[in-house]
């Protein structure tokens, strides 16, 4: 495939933010806070978007954390977060990133997470592929979408939000 098809427009992926904040406000109503753990940089920003929502539509507190992961050499020693690990311990954690495709880049952020003693940690996506190759359940997911091996999925969520398959 050459051509690039949207496949989120700007309203569609605010639709979806939205939706997916208001979901986590359900599952967290009881929780004085959470930390939304956004993975660099589109994860991050995704984080921030959720937290608007929440900040605005809830009393719960959310604290944005970026997980820095260096995809080149994928292992949990290469997983940094930018707060303090005192900070996760005890803490309700929703990992935030923009396309879940093998799970690979989800599973060791969370086994990164988990050996910081969260309460419990759960992960959020913008758009979910479908060629899971490691366990992992994302319980937000904005758009599920079933593509080929060869084709690409792009989100971005800066001045023009959109996604696109290529």
């Amino acid at each position: 495939m050459n051509q690039s098809i949207e496949i989120l427009n700007k309203t569609e992926i605010e639709d979806k933010v939205n939706r997916l904040a208001y979901q986590i406000i359900e599952d967290h109503i009881d929780y004085g806070s959470i930390i939304l753990a956004g993975i660099s940089q589109n994860g991050t920003i995704l984080a921030q978007l959720i937290a608007k929502v929440i900040t605005k539509a809830s009393s719960i507190s959310s604290q944005i954390a970026t997980v820095i992961v260096d995809k080149t050499a994928l292992c949990v020693e290469n997983i940094s977060l930018n707060i303090d690990d005192e900070q996760i311990n005890g803490a309700a954690v929703i990992i935030c990133d923009d396309v879940l495709y093998t799970g690979k880049t989800l599973m060791y952020v969370c086994q990164a997470i988990l050996n910081k003693n969260a309460q419990s940690i759960h992960c959020l996506v913008m758009v979910k592929r479908n060629f899971l190759k490691f366990p992992i359940y994302a319980r937000y997911v904005g758009l599920s979408l079933a593509t080929t091996l060869q084709e690409h999925v792009e989100v971005y969520l800066d001045e023009q939000p959109r996604a696109v398959l290529s």
